[in-house]
Order: structure tokens, then C-alpha cells, then sequence
């Protein structure tokens, strides 16, 4: 079979790694596959793209950002995407994440159609079903009418025009147009919401894949190569994860105040920003962590992975955490009390840090009692696997080719 995978990213980011994974994956099972891919550094891999310059990406941003009409931009990156459909000549689009500021998701869609190719599309967030924002965070207008948006700060940010109503509208034309689209979502939440949306015709396909783990990186054991990070034995470890960390979205402030009251625990985190001379004295920042063989073994020398995101459509934290066998906790954001449910994973409220604090406590005494290491780490293989993943795509796909058919 001849894929086509785009998205924003190739190897960075959530969507980035996991398009990655399933390219080298595909590739290992014999099928023909292109990555065309907008922004980040430019890959050596055989077979990867990148089709956005970055003047292009920076014009879009800004127009995006004082207009408010993300996706309408990039005119030649957009060409350069569909020259690239022409010679390569899928047998099937799998599309990701699109809304970075690097194509004209409009104009691709319709050459795709007018080029009778079938789409495989995953939605990695409820960017599509609203009229803007990438995370609805309870708005419950992208039900009927996105319209006069309560979240233009939020990303993708607009500082001046609302035009989520017009944007909602011409979505939803594209969607209705459509014939050859078929969707899947990481989280069963999310295929609820996507299903839900007045956008989408009513025979669309919707389906639930989730997100996979490379489990030979994300494994029991994977800090064998690395010095201890335990200053005693029993030292209790708790681990925060996230792009962009300290943002409201991730909750970074949250760590912070948990690290306050619990002093006799130590807190790292991932993917901070901040000054680590103005962190208390019981947390260690490691910034950003590319290489994820470092990053699987902070999880396993953890104690406890703490996901305290306002929203999530998965968490590729959760299923990493629990492949290196270690348990979450955190606060309840559609998709991580999913991956890791009752028994792998203790949730709580949005913004409930006193239920939070106990619930530490509480895991950290015994009284609250989680999966073993060896539990989450099988658990996590039989659901997030690479192997699982790439085998529920590649039905996808032959199933959006003998729909189209």
C-alpha cells in the first residue's frame, strides 16, 4: 500500500513522534510510505519531508493571529504539498494535525477530493469541531454555533477579529462536501465529542485509535543505563511531563503548589521553561528532553507520573508512564483518566489540589492502592503498543479504500 502521512511536525511534538513511529513501523511491514511534514528541523530520513519554509510559517502565524483565519494561508507550501501528491500517488492520505500555522487545510482537502484519494484523518484535538480553539475546556457552542469566542487567547490565538462563526460554517461546508473522509480520534471521549459535532455528514466514519508507545524505549528497566537520580532508597519520586510545562493548559503552577505542601517529596519536571533558581528546594527541572530513552528512564526511577493538563484528547504521558511501570495521578481531563483508568491511574477534579494532595499522600503510604510496576507495563503494552496502533490504522485504511470504492 502506498500512505501518505502528514502533519505539523516529524519526530517532535506528540503528533510528531507519533507519526514517526508509524512511518518506521509501515516501512518494517513492507508498505511504500511518504511523511510530508510543515515545521521543526529538517530530517535526513528517507522518505520525510518537509514542505513549509519558515518565512511562510512566520506570515501565517501573524495573519492568523491579527485575522483570526487560521488555515487560509500558505499558498506555496499548499502547492508544494499537493506536487508532492501527484508524483508520489497514494493509495491513501492519513492526515494529523493541521492547524500549525503551515498549509491551507481547505485547498488540500478539496485537490484531494477532486483527486478522488481516500482520507484517513486523525483528530488529535476538537480543533476541526470548533470554529477555532484547539481544546473546548467546557464551551459547549461548537454543539450548534461557534460564535463571538470566549477562548481567542487560547491557542490558535487570535488578537484582534473573532471569526469563529465563519470558520465553524466554512468547516462544516468542507465536511459536508466530503465523501472520501474517514476520522479517527486517540480517546473514546473524543470520538464521543467528534460524533456529537453538526459539522460531519452522518454517515462519516468515526473511529477510536489510540495514540502508540514504542514499549522496547518505554519499558521496565530503561533506567539500567543511567545514574540513579535517588539521593536515599526511600525516596518518594513524583514526575510532571509536558510541552510548554508551566502553561495553564499543562498546569505547570499546580507541581509547583503540590511541591510546596509536600516538601518531604521530590518533584522533577519535564518541559519547563522557568528559572530553576526560583523553584523550591524539593523539585528538579530538566527543561525540554528530546531523547527518549533519558525521558523513559525519569519514568521509571518515578515514583508517580502527575498529568494535571486542563484537557487532553489522550496523553501520550499516561501510556509512556505506565509502559516504564509506573502509575498516574492527576486531574480528570477527558483523555487521561482513559488511558489510565481506576486501579493505574487516581484522578480527581479539575483545579481540586486539596483532593490531590490526599490522593499523593494516600498512594505514597499504600492507603490508596495502584498496579504493580509489572501491571502497568503489561497493561500499557496490550493497549498502546506500536505493533496494536499501526494494525487499527492499516484497517482504517483499507476500509476508507473500499468505502471510496
Amino acid at each position: 500500500m502506498r500512505i501518505m502521512l502528514v502533519d505539523v511536525n516529524y519526530g517532535t511534538s506528540s503528533t510528531g513522534k507519533i507519526v514517526a513511529d508509524l512511518f518506521k513501523r509501515l516501512k518494517q511491514l513492507g508498505h511504500e510510505v511518504l511523511v510530508c511534514y510543515g515545521r521543526g528541523p529538517i530530517s535526513e530520513d528517507a522518505g520525510v519531508n518537509k514542505f513549509s519554509g519558515t518565512i511562510e510559517f512566520l506570515i501565517h502565524a501573524s495573519l492568523s493571529r491579527v485575522i483570526g483565519l487560521n488555515g487560509m494561508f500558505s499558498p506555496i507550501a499548499t502547492y508544494r504539498l499537493k506536487r508532492k501528491v501527484d508524483k508520489f500517488k497514494p493509495d491513501v492520505v492519513h492526515l494529523h494535525d493541521l492547524h500549525g500555522f503551515f498549509i491551507n487545510y481547505f485547498s488540500f482537502l478539496d485537490f484531494l477530493k477532486e483527486k478522488k484519494i481516500p482520507v484517513v484523518w486523525t483528530f488529535h484535538s476538537e480543533f476541526m469541531i470548533t470554529g477555532n480553539c484547539g481544546a473546548t475546556n467546557g464551551c459547549q457552542k461548537w454543539r450548534v454555533n461557534c460564535e463571538s469566542c470566549p477562548q481567542k487567547s487560547t491557542f490558535p490565538e487570535t488578537w484582534i477579529f473573532d471569526f469563529s462563526k465563519y470558520l465553524f460554517f466554512k468547516k462544516k461546508r468542507l465536511f459536508q462536501n466530503q465523501s472520501t473522509i474517514s476520522i479517527t480520534t486517540p480517546s473514546s471521549w473524543l470520538t464521543h465529542n467528534v460524533a456529537a459535532s453538526p459539522m460531519l455528514k452522518k454517515d462519516t466514519i468515526i473511529k477510536t485509535v489510540q495514540n502508540g508507545v514504542d514499549c522496547d524505549i518505554f519499558n521496565i528497566g530503561a533506567s539500567q543505563e543511567f545514574p540513579s537520580i535517588r539521593s536515599r532508597d526511600d525516596e518518594f519520586i513524583v514526575i510532571a511531563v509536558g510541552a510548554n510545562l508551566m502553561s495553564s493548559a499543562k498546569g505547570g503552577s499546580f507541581v509547583l503548589d503540590l511541591a510546596a505542601r509536600l516538601p518531604d517529596i521530590t518533584f522533577l519536571l519535564v518541559g519547563a521553561a522557568e528559572d530553576v533558581n526560583r523553584l523550591p528546594p524539593n523539585v528538579t527541572s530538566f527543561g525540554d528532553i528530546s531523547d527518549k530513552a533519558y525521558l523513559a528512564n525519569l519514568y521509571d526511577q518515578s515514583n508517580l507520573t502527575l498529568v494535571v493538563s486542563k484537557s487532553e484528547s489522550f496523553s501520550m504521558v499516561c501510556a509512556e508512564s505506565l509502559a516504564c511501570g509506573t502509575p498516574v495521578a492527576g486531574f480528570k481531563g477527558g483523555g487521561p483518566e482513559e488511558v489510565a483508568p481506576q486501579g493505574y491511574g487516581y484522578f480527581v477534579e479539575y483545579g481540586d489540589r486539596d483532593a490531590l494532595e490526599l490522593g499523593i499522600k494516600r498512594i505514597r503510604s499504600g492507603e490508596e492502592a495502584l498496579q504493580s510496576s509489572i501491571a502497568c507495563n503489561a497493561y500499557a503494552k496490550q493497549k498502546y503498543g506500536l505493533k496494536i496502533m499501526t494494525e487499527r490504522f492499516l484497517h482504517s485504511y483499507e476500509e476508507a479504500i473500499s468505502h471510496y470504492e
